[in-house]
């Protein structure tokens, strides 16, 4: 061939394939506040364990986007009008499309939820009203007899039609979210339907650069926008549902209205497009579902790297665990700082380690929890060049949250600290590590003490000192609020107070040190130990929470604009000592519809024969209980009026509940390592780990069957305190310490 004038050149023929595909722009666009985009999209969750609804022409099952999560739902009103057999398959490609953008494995948000197909509409993408409608209702049939946490999404738009908001309508009413489109008609979508329907999620479509898709429609009815037409947009956000029912599966549409408009990304669209007198009715919301939290992070030196919780400082969001891994260089000691702090106290965390938690031999550094928007001592140093920082939160309140700083810094700092009280009663451990041959010369009895640097009167240590004997340059006893720790010299024990106040209202911050002393009151070197302030807030084993659930069900008790208290009540066996903390909560019931109950600074609605409404109160024992654990408390419920007439038990119904402390006592935490050759003489030894009880006055279950140690060579055995007590007898030396588990090392 190369010998024709015609032929310029000869290669060989091979085979070409499809540009690798970005981040679709819907998906790339909603986990950013801003653009440009970063050709990204880690949501928060994938929608696993929530069902979808598409209502539409259908769904493609086979189709590779979708695994085996695709399904008939189990009805096609399309097969009952037409008389056909399609059962859900989709014979246009709208349906499919939309089940994609819902839950597609490359083009959906819930890339892990189950889609059903309801046919609503035939293969010329129409159907009729009364289809649609039988759609609905079959929907709002099957979904609770299923029961598993649910949204339907209905990429269908029409002329307005009472009959078919009120389908809609009916799903909402029974805890069922709705999606619908606003449609692609440029006009005001509170002319059309579903899109008019008061308590349906509608939205809107959005296109490249934050403009107006060109023909969506606007106006009030619509609830948020986002990117392509409102037919393609509506799974995007049923699929960011699914998302929040995942993580929250009781959700009612209400609260999934609440949650969607207080996380969206608000005035970054342009409205140029709509009619002048439409801009300040129509909402100016984008779509925004929250990225996955925390990561890897290597700091350098004299760098800066800030860290906040999900959605700060408009919210975290509920029920997560954040997990951030923090390495500088070596020699050097990574640093925490929080510029702002607030979560809810006790039940939303902030943990600090050194290190990976999962390792037995990590010492965990702090418990943060409360609120406090300035806290200039909320900073820890960890005790190598690793810090591993973890958020969990419940699902309830939900505060702003947190920021912080971190930097590497070849110098640790002292490291007093605060405590924050939760309670205005709360504990502070801190752990020191001796260090000086000096301080084990000879067999001497030490006390460690807490100090008050506010020496405020209100602020009372309850146990203020800890007996430390030194054996035989081989370790150290520390005997605090009647335990007893073995330390050996080079490791940490760590040795906690109960501190309480007496006046000051909860939050309440005060700095606090340590020093040891001999028991004849000579001070010990700081130079023979270190002490490391740990906070523990929110930490209160013997604090609960119940909840009690009320159903109304009867007229009478709801016959006009009435309030009413509730009021929980202790059974007979409340024992001595136990606290019913605010104990009633006021309910409104309204128009023989719903009763709103504001409680714990939350608000809860119940509609009448249709759910029930939860009332909680803090139990609380003040001291530790002289009873066997754990405890078993039961309680009942009460209604009144407000002018103080009891409601007759007809017209309510609550179930009683048992609440059950686990742990009656707070008990100190010690981490201790035993390391000495004279008792590790053999290759293999066993030693035999006991239940003890520390006070006559709390018995402890014992294990059915004692612990063994297995210690190998020279490797140690980890004993890694928390709240059981246990007897330890290793090498004829007793260690007393309340230890939950035994652990073994090897090479």
């Amino acid at each position: 061939l190369q010998e024709f004038p015609e032929v310029k050149y000869i290669e060989e023929e091979t085979v070409a394939v499809a540009a690798e595909t970005s981040i679709p722009y819907h998906l790339d666009r909603v986990d950013q506040r801003e653009l440009p985009l970063d050709n990204n999209f880690h949501p928060i969750g994938d929608g696993e364990g929530v069902d979808i609804y598409i209502l539409d022409t259908g769904i493609l099952y086979e189709h590779e986007e979708f695994g085996n999560r695709a399904k008939f739902g189990g009805y096609d009103p399309m097969d009952e009008y037409r008389e056909e057999n399609m059962e859900g398959r989709d014979c246009h490609g709208h349906g499919t499309h939309v089940a994609s953008n819902a839950a597609g494995r490359d083009y959906g948000t819930a890339s892990g939820a189950i889609i059903y197909s309801i046919r609503a509409l035939g293969c010329s993408g129409s159907g009729a009203w009364s289809v649609i409608i039988a759609g609905l209702d079959y929907a709002m049939r099957i979904i609770p007899v299923r029961g598993r946490p649910a949204v339907v999404s209905v990429s269908i738009i029409g002329s307005y039609t009472q009959s078919v908001n009120d389908a809609v309508q009916n799903l909402t009413k029974i805890g069922i979210p709705v999606v619908v489109c606003a449609g692609n008609d440029a006009r005001d979508a509170c002319l059309q339907s579903p899109a008019s329907t008061p308590d349906a999620i509608t939205v809107a479509g959005s296109a490249d650069g934050d403009e107006l898709y060109p023909n969506t429609n606007y106006g009030p009815c619509g609830l948020l926008y986002l990117y392509s037409g409102t037919s393609f947009a509506t799974p995007i956000v049923s699929g960011a549902i699914a998302i929040m029912l995942q993580r929250q599966p009781k959700l009612t549409p209400d609260q999934i209205r609440h949650q969607l408009i207080s996380f969206s990304t608000n005035d970054t669209l342009n409205f140029d497009i709509i009619p002048v007198e439409f801009n300040s009715s129509t909402p100016n919301r984008l779509l925004y579902i929250p990225g996955s939290c925390g990561g890897e992070i290597y700091i350098e030196v004299e760098s800066v790297v800030t860290i906040e919780s999900p959605n700060y400082p408009l919210g975290y969001f509920e029920n997560i665990k954040c997990q951030w891994f923090i390495t500088g260089p070596p020699d050097t000691y990574v640093r925490i700082s929080f510029s702002s702090f607030s979560t809810e106290s006790f039940h939303d965390t902030v943990e600090l380690y050194d290190g990976d938690p999962c390792d037995p031999n990590t010492a965990q550094l702090a418990t943060l929890s409360g609120q406090k928007e300035d806290l200039p001592y909320m900073k820890c140093d960890s005790l190598s060049n690793t810090l591993f920082v973890e958020l969990n939160t419940d699902g309830t309140i939900s505060n702003a949250g947190f920021k912080a700083n971190i930097i590497a810094t070849s110098v640790r700092e002292n490291q007093n600290g605060t405590i924050e009280f939760g309670t205005c009663e709360e504990r502070v451990c801190l752990p020191f590590p001796i260090e000086n041959d000096d301080l084990l010369e000879e067999d001497k009895s030490y006390f460690l003490s807490l100090v008050d640097y506010t020496f405020d009167e209100t602020i009372v240590i309850g146990t203020e000192s800890a007996s430390i004997t030194v054996v035989d340059d081989d370790g150290v006893y520390v005997d605090f609020t009647e335990s007893e720790y073995l330390v050996e010299e080079g490791f940490q024990a760590r040795v906690c107070a109960r501190l309480s106040s007496l006046n000051y209202d909860c939050p309440v911050s005060f700095p606090f040190s340590v020093v040891i002393n001999t028991e004849n009151g000579t001070a010990v070197s700081p130079d023979d130990y270190e002490a490391v302030s740990n906070w523990n807030v929110g930490f209160s084993p013997c604090s609960m929470e119940t909840c009690i659930d009320i159903t109304t069900h009867n007229d009478p008790l709801v016959e006009g604009d009435e309030e009413f208290y509730i009021e929980l009540s202790s059974g007979p066996d409340l024992h001595r000592g136990i606290n019913i903390v605010k104990s009633s909560a006021l309910v409104t019931i309204v128009d023989d519809d719903v009763a709103r109950v504001s409680f714990k600074h939350q608000t809860y609605e119940v509609h009448e024969s249709e759910g029930s409404v939860r009332v909680c109160a803090v139990v609380r024992s003040p001291h530790p209980v002289a009873a066997d654990c754990p405890l078993d408390f039961s309680f009942g419920v009460g209604i009144v009026t407000s002018a103080g007439t009891a409601v007759v038990d007809s017209d309510y119904e609550s179930q009683p509940i048992i609440l059950q402390f686990e742990s009656c006592v707070e008990e100190v935490c010690a981490n201790i390592r035993i390391l000495d050759d004279s008792i590790m003489e053999s290759l293999v030894e066993d030693f035999i780990v006991s239940l003890e009880p520390f006070r006559t006055d709390i018995r402890v279950r014992l294990s059915p069957q004692p612990s063994t140690v297995e210690i190998i060579d020279n490797d140690g055995v980890m004993i890694d305190m928390e709240r059981s007590s246990y007897r330890v007898c290793e090498g004829g030396a007793d260690v007393t310490a309340c230890v939950r588990m035994v652990g073994q090392s090897s090479i």
